[in-house]
């Protein structure tokens, strides 16, 4: 059987609610994503590389 591999890129939009803008930039500075990636049972899928890691420090803050 061949193997294909896919990319989905991904945007998480968060909202919170904060005193100050320093308090609500403290509290995305704790945040981080964690994903799965299911398909009850039905296929064998292989996570071969995510960038999970980047997304912790990569907090836009908007105004």
């Amino acid at each position: 059987m061949k193997e294909f591999t896919a990319t989905l890129n991904l945007k998480i939009e968060v909202i919170i609610k904060a005193n100050n803008r320093d308090e609500a930039l403290s509290f995305f500075d704790d945040l981080f994503p964690s994903i799965t990636i299911d398909n009850y049972g039905e296929k064998e899928i292989e996570i071969v590389d995510d960038n999970l890691e980047t997304i912790e420090a990569d907090w836009e803050l908007e105004d």
